[in-house]
């Protein structure tokens, strides 16, 4: 399980390294591919800025990841 890059993933970034980014008709990050995993982000906080992921879908056969952030806190 790639836990410093889920920490980046979950804010809706990529992490360090190539990667695949692809974005929603609203502007922001739809999917993303990055070593051998495909994350989905299929909802975003949107009255903040900048806007979160809501809920996040990370897959790489066999693990499946699935995010729900209910609340955001940022210092």
């Amino acid at each position: 399980m790639p836990l410093a890059e889920l920490a980046a993933w979950v804010r809706g970034l990529r992490a360090q390294g190539p990667a695949e980014l692809a974005f929603g008709a609203d502007g922001l990050p739809s999917t993303l591919e990055q070593d051998g995993w495909r994350v989905e982000y299929r909802d975003w906080y949107t009255d903040r800025q900048p806007p979160l992921p809501q809920k996040v879908f990370a897959e790489r056969a066999p693990y499946r990841v699935r995010v729900a952030i209910e609340r955001w806190q940022l210092p």
